[in-house]
């Protein structure tokens, strides 16, 4: 089955490792992928459902029905039998008001044969995209609740603080860490909660510690805000190890400049804790996805995990954050 990821164009490299991640993680078998930069195809053994419903920076996911010119799209939409239900049809991408408008004309003109067009509320849409130097048809499988994300940031929680990452950013550190639904998730530095929450809405069983006791009790609170479980406790990150024995994924944003908290600690002795902590809890394989601030701190946590995949975003001039995914190996 092939499935189209209509990416979110927030970052270059970001979006398609999101989407990348949440099928390894849901072990979701896949044959090939390809990609141009505003849309990420995959070829699945199998319908990867699980894994469209933990995307975070994608807009939509397609069933490809058809890939290539315009003659091989107009004969794939007269192989569809809508079975008199609602539909319609949205083309999206690099074309004119007036070029939308024809194409969605056409091939609605050929489905309202077996469908009636419906704009408001279809029970079937189909998307019609530039792929290249040709187009891609698809009907939309799952569409990427952004709107809901975007009502869960830190400032419309019960406890909040300036100096968090947005739902998405949240939801997509946790694809990193490739935790499987059902796995144990660990954020040794959860601070307001947000990457617990997308653990646990996940189906994960989310760990949040902190070494700020107001932190965690803030981190509590907002899970109790939203109906989702963690098991929430204080500690420091060296500690962790004592508290849980072993976790299947790590997700966690450190502390990474003067406005963070770390008791007077040096930030690279704290992420040399920190990594080490982390290479402890996890097995063999397992992943730590991590925001880290420099390129002097990725090299601290490849000294205990091997670096899978990096993605920097430029908050503002001064400041970068780099999403990383390291993996335990067999040492």
């Amino acid at each position: 089955m092939r499935v189209a990821f209509e990416l979110s164009l927030e970052h270059p490299t970001l979006p398609r490792a999101d989407a990348l991640a949440a099928i390894e993680a849901e072990g979701v078998a896949v044959r090939g992928v390809s990609f141009t930069p505003e849309i990420l195809i995959v070829d699945a053994v199998r319908p990867p459902k699980r894994a469209l419903e933990r995307v975070a920076l994608s807009r939509y996911v397609d069933r490809v029905l058809a890939l290539g010119p315009w003659p091989s799209i107009l004969r794939a939409t007269a192989r569809i039998d809508a079975h008199r239900e609602t539909f319609r049809v949205r083309a999206h991408g690099p074309f004119t008001a007036e070029e939308k408008r024809v194409l969605e004309r056409r091939v609605g003109a050929v489905i309202g044969r077996t469908g009636r067009v419906d704009l408001d509320a279809p029970e079937r849409e189909f998307r019609l995209l530039r792929y290249g130097d040709g187009f891609l048809f698809g009907e939309v499988l799952y569409e990427v609740e952004r709107s809901a994300m975007e009502a869960r940031k830190v400032a419309r929680r019960p406890f909040s603080m300036p100096i968090s990452l947005h739902p998405k950013l949240a939801r997509a550190l946790v694809n990193l860490s490739r935790c499987p639904r059902g796995g144990r998730i660990l954020d040794p530095f959860c601070g307001t909660g947000g990457i617990a929450i997308e653990a646990a809405r996940l189906g994960m069983r989310a760990f949040a510690s902190d070494l700020v006791e107001k932190m965690v009790r803030g981190t509590a609170s907002v899970l109790d805000h939203y109906g989702l479980q963690a098991e929430t406790f204080v500690a420091d990150v060296g500690d962790v190890p004592r508290r849980i024995p072993n976790v299947d994924a790590i997700a966690t944003d450190p502390p990474y400049g003067r406005a963070a908290s770390t008791r007077g600690e040096r930030i690279g002795s704290l992420y040399r804790r920190a990594f080490a902590a982390f290479r402890d809890l996890l097995p063999r394989g397992g992943f730590a996805a991590v925001v880290l601030p420099s390129e002097e701190a990725i090299r601290i946590g490849e000294e205990f995990l091997r670096l899978e995949e990096a993605h920097t975003l430029r908050v503002h001039r001064t400041l970068a954050r780099t999403f990383c995914a390291f993996v335990r190996g067999s040492r």
